[in-house]
Formats: C-alpha cells, sequence, structure tokens
C-alpha cells in the first residue's frame, strides 16, 4: 500500500510537471496579453511557422530544457503563435513598428503594458536563450531606455552600438541612427575598432553615403578592425541590398 502511495505521488508529480513543462504553447495573444497585465509580468511571443525546421527544433529540445522552462515561466508569460496564421499576421500587424518578423522563429519582448523591449530571430541554445531573456529584465538594456540614452548623448559611441544593436534585432535599418553619430565624429577620430562596429552594425544601405566611405577608406578600416572583417561586411551589405531584387528576379535594379 505504502509503495502505491509513493507511486501515485511519483505519478502526480509527474504530470505536474509534464503541464508545467510547456512553455511558449499556442494560446490567444489577447488571454496572455491579459494575464501578463494581472500579473503584472512581462510577455514573450514566438512566432513560428509550422514549416520551420529551426522553431521545430526549439520546441522539440531548449524550450523543454528543465532550466529555460523554470526560468521563463518564473519571469515571463510565454505565447506560441503561427506567424502565417490569420492570427499571426494580424498580429505581425499590431506590431508592424516595433518589430518586424521576417525569420522564424522571432522571439519578442514587451511589458506588461505591451511597450517592446526587444527581441531576436533565429534558432539559439539554451544559455543564450536565457542570457537574452535575462537581460530583457534590465530597464538598461530594453529599447526605450536604449533610445533614451542615445538622444540624451548622440556623440556616445557605446550608447550608439546599444541602440543600434537593439534596432537591428527588430529588424529595422539603423542607418539613420548611425548618420546622426557620425555626424559628431571629426574624421581624424573615425577609424578605431568601435567606430568601425558602429558602421558595420549601422550602415545597412549601399545607397548611404557613408558606405561609399568604407570602399574610400578600405585601409584604414582594415588597420582599425582587420581586411577581412571590412571585405566581409562589404559583400554581405552588397548581397542583403539585392536580394529583395534577386528575389523577385528584378534584373534591372539587381543591375
Amino acid at each position: 500500500m505504502r509503495i502505491n502511495s509513493f507511486f501515485f505521488c511519483f505519478l502526480i508529480s509527474a504530470l505536474g510537471w509534464s503541464q508545467a513543462n510547456v512553455i511558449f504553447k499556442d494560446r490567444n495573444y489577447f488571454e496572455a496579453q491579459n494575464e501578463a497585465r494581472e500579473k503584472n509580468k512581462p510577455l514573450v511571443v514566438m512566432f513560428y511557422a509550422n514549416w520551420c525546421e529551426h522553431c521545430k527544433k526549439m520546441k522539440s529540445s531548449v524550450l523543454q530544457d528543465t532550466d529555460v522552462v523554470l526560468f521563463y515561466a518564473q519571469n515571463y508569460i510565454t505565447v506560441a503563435i503561427d506567424a502565417e496564421s490569420d492570427a499571426g499576421s494580424a498580429l505581425k500587424q499590431k506590431f508592424k513598428n516595433d518589430c518586424k518578423v521576417r525569420s522564424y522563429p522571432t522571439f519578442a519582448y514587451f511589458s506588461s503594458k505591451e511597450v517592446y523591449w526587444g527581441g531576436f530571430s533565429g534558432e539559439m541554445k539554451k544559455e543564450s536563450f536565457i542570457e537574452e531573456g535575462t537581460k530583457l529584465l534590465q530597464p538598461e538594456n530594453q529599447l526605450p531606455q536604449l533610445k533614451a540614452a542615445f538622444e540624451a548623448n548622440v556623440n556616445n559611441p557605446e550608447a550608439c552600438l546599444k541602440y543600434i544593436a537593439s534596432i537591428r534585432k527588430a529588424g529595422f535599418d539603423a542607418t539613420s541612427i548611425t548618420q546622426r553619430y557620425l555626424k559628431t565624429v571629426p574624421k581624424e577620430n573615425l577609424f578605431t575598432e568601435l567606430n568601425w562596429r558602429i558602421i558595420a552594425n549601422g550602415i545597412n544601405t549601399v545607397e548611404a553615403p557613408e558606405f561609399q566611405w568604407i570602399i574610400d577608406y578600405q585601409k584604414e578600416f582594415g588597420q582599425a578592425a582587420s581586411p577581412q572583417r571590412v571585405e566581409n561586411n562589404f559583400i554581405f551589405t552588397v548581397q542583403d541590398n539585392l536580394r529583395i531584387a534577386a528575389d523577385e528576379v528584378d534584373t534591372l535594379n539587381y543591375r
């Protein structure tokens, strides 16, 4: 009898953990958002696609890891949504000014009051996924604070780089932000490792005059960073800008 009682308790415990072990489950977004408000907890939305192998892999491994489940269950309200369903398309439209969902999975973090904190796209390992969630719990790493820090001191390279990184993760072009910072930098102070990182991450269009700097001052930037990094950035930016034309078989704009 004692053994049976023990087994029964163990079974109940296992079933309880099995239910708790489901985070980022499909549910109505607005119900999840109401829960976030009621519990005063931030909300994370996972946008996925049924055909996405990276989404499937994260769902079957990382999102079932004990440490991941405990961390996100304790600190966030989570919800998953098929980004290509009607509800998912409507949600992407709702948040189009906060973040752009261009690849899967995309994780978007919001305050309990639906203020966008930040996010990222792509498959992640357990440690990195917890690290991202931990960072975004700290106000100094949230997009509104990063924007305020940059606006308060436009010529601060560290503040500029952090703001650019968050904007890029949200899926937006950071060229105009980078240009504002670069206007404050004398030419003689331009060729540093930090400024190269700002230009490499923040100049996202080949039409920007600053992109021509990469070509004109390839040697100087190569000395500040490395010749290979400069060349790789040049190639990536050109390819990224031509991707839409290539996808649409638009040979005129591609040329």
